[in-house]
């Protein structure tokens, strides 16, 4: 099965033809990423998928969602992460390291916050997606990101949580950005942690067992991940901090009842997921240090592959990417 979704041909042909919204090509990478990810076969060996990351990469720097599309944070991390996935080394050098800082650095602001696309809004996505996409390439220094942490710092709110800007209610996606980022940047000191893990331990609903995104909102399957994404990242966080009640082989929050959650409530009838909640179910069934630890709930074929916390990929393809862009010198 050399390929399970093919990009047609008069797409590659010219960028003319491309719907406008993107939805269709990343449509395409994900489906065809997400199939090798989770049955590791070699459904890119023509090598369709870097291809057209390739062609989706912007002279300027960094990627859009399509070919010949402006430039965009969130879609390069999605590129990134997906080269990291597919794990080749013609996906690293397709990467073009020093027009990707170029447009890192176009986009950060005087107080160290980052614009989403040239002239777009700005939030602690993207934080998130720079740091990200600095930290596995190896193009991240102190100069990018100086005031980058305090910045994300004020976005953390009273209830405890991290708004998109600060002064903005806290939010389960904004939340783990922002920690992430934290976490990734080496500034993880510079919010309050137990705030943050009383406000996220409080979004598992009971009834449920899947999470709230926000005070007083309804349980949704996609903050399955970033919700439970914030936890392992607390619970490093805080046994290193010497904090003798955190154990490393269990999580904060209901990881049988997440399970259940995810597998009874969000599956379809006919296959898939409800708003896409899967990566939260790694996380509910490989816990602790070196995910040593398992729960799997139900048959054993529901068990899926770790993800790294920080990254949302398979830990091992963050070590061999890290691995190569950390023998390279700065662009």
């Amino acid at each position: 099965m050399s390929r399970l979704y093919g990009i047609p041909d008069d797409w590659k042909a010219s960028t003319d033809n491309f719907p406008t919204l993107s939805s269709n090509e990343q449509s395409i990478v994900e489906d065809n990423v997400t199939k090798f990810y989770s049955y590791q076969e070699d459904v890119y060996a023509d090598g369709s998928i870097i291809d057209f990351l390739s062609r989706c990469q912007s002279p300027e720097g960094g990627f859009g969602g399509g070919p010949g599309q402006l430039p965009h944070l969130a879609p390069t991390y999605a590129a990134i992460c997906a080269v990291s996935i597919i794990n080749l080394k013609e996906g690293y050098q397709m990467i073009n390291r020093k027009t990707l800082f170029d447009f890192l650095v176009g986009l950060r602001t005087d107080d160290g916050s980052f614009r989403l696309h040239e002239d777009g809004e700005v939030d602690v996505r993207g934080v998130y997606c720079a740091a990200v996409a600095a930290r596995l390439t190896n193009i991240a220094n102190p100069e990018l990101f100086k005031g980058t942490p305090q910045w994300v710092a004020r976005c953390q709110t009273y209830e405890g949580g991290i708004g998109s800007v600060p002064g903005m209610e806290a939010h389960s996606g904004y939340s783990f950005c922002g920690f992430a980022a934290l976490v990734l940047l080496g500034h993880e000191d510079m919010i309050d942690h137990n705030s943050l893990l009383r406000w996220t331990v409080r979004k598992q609903m009971q009834l449920e067992g899947g999470f709230q995104g926000r005070t007083n909102k309804l349980v949704d399957g996609c903050y399955s991940f970033w919700q439970g994404g914030l936890f392992p990242l607390m619970n490093l966080v805080l046994f290193m901090k010497g904090d003798e009640s955190i154990d490393l082989e269990e999580w904060l929050f209901d990881d049988v009842a997440l399970q259940e959650y995810v597998l009874v409530c969000c599956q379809h009838p006919k296959g898939g997921f409800f708003d896409k909640p899967g990566n939260g179910l790694s996380v509910a069934q490989h816990i602790g240090n070196q995910y040593k630890t398992k729960h799997v709930v139900g048959d054993p074929e529901n068990e899926l592959a770790p993800t790294h916390p920080v990254y949302n990929v398979h830990p091992s393809h963050i070590i061999d990417m890290q691995q190569y862009f950390n023998t390279l010198p700065p662009p």
